[in-house]
């Protein structure tokens, strides 16, 4: 029996309790793993509805995603879609975590090692030894201690798998260019998001602003009638004042 990646994979992101938590499954026990199975079934009614929906989708757009999602949100959706084979809708969840999440290392390399772990299934041998590299040396610098030990193992694992099919010599200094050139694009891409965000945020403020502007006409007008009336009451009332050469009342 199949089960689906989303289950097996470590870390905190499933919303599903499990026996054999935040390490892959090579290192769960046959007793563990059983727990695991009755699961499966209900989440195989839901990844078929995952993939009717897909298959009827337009091309998914960050702006589309609510800013109410959380990385957890993000990273079950991206599964789902992994589980229901929409490779596209994967990768661009997984990719929206890092957009949003620069500063959550621990859904920063969640999300890093899936879009690996995706190249190295499509046997993309070096862009995939490349994501790979720049995930290790991460775990090689200082303040790795933070980041999820489950990943650094998967890291080595699918590094074992990538190598074979590589020129090695060769194969480090594309990665070495690659992890130069991927941290321009990830400023770029957060200044982007920005600019977004900057802009959806003046968006609202103008609806906000044309909502307003009836009711803020309707008091205008009323405020300026009332001036006039007030006008004219104190014209009517000021006293008429004497002709020229006539003599003051005594």
């Amino acid at each position: 029996m199949h089960v689906p990646r989303s289950i097996l994979r470590a870390g905190y992101f499933s919303q599903v309790k499990r026996t054999c938590d935040d390490v892959p499954m090579a290192f769960c026990s046959q007793a563990q793993l059983k727990g695991r199975s009755t699961m499966i079934k209900p989440r195989a009614y839901a990844l078929l509805g995952v993939f009717f929906l897909y298959a009827c989708a337009s091309t998914p757009r960050e702006e589309d995603v609510p800013e109410k999602f959380t990385p957890a949100d993000l990273m079950l959706r991206a599964q789902e879609s992994y589980d229901a084979g929409n490779i596209t809708w994967a990768r661009f969840y997984y990719q929206t975590v890092l957009d949003r999440f620069p500063n959550n290392e621990s859904a920063v390399i969640s999300a890093e090692f899936e879009l690996a772990h995706i190249l190295v299934k499509q046997k993309s041998w070096q862009d995939a030894y490349n994501r790979l590299m720049y995930i290790l040396k991460k775990y090689e610098a200082a303040g790795s201690a933070r980041l999820p030990p489950a990943y650094y193992k998967l890291t080595l694992i699918d590094l074992s798998r990538v190598k074979p099919h590589l020129n090695l010599e060769t194969a480090n200094t594309k990665a070495t260019e690659y992890q130069k050139n991927y941290q321009e694009e990830l400023k770029q891409r957060q200044e982007l998001r920005q600019k977004l965000l900057q802009e959806r945020t003046q968006k609202m403020l103008e609806a906000l602003h044309q909502e307003e502007t009836p009711e803020q006409d309707a008091r205008d007008t009323a405020k300026k009638k009332t001036d006039q009336e007030e006008h004219t009451m104190r014209k009517a009332n000021a006293p008429k004042t004497k002709a020229s050469g006539e003599a003051p009342t005594p």
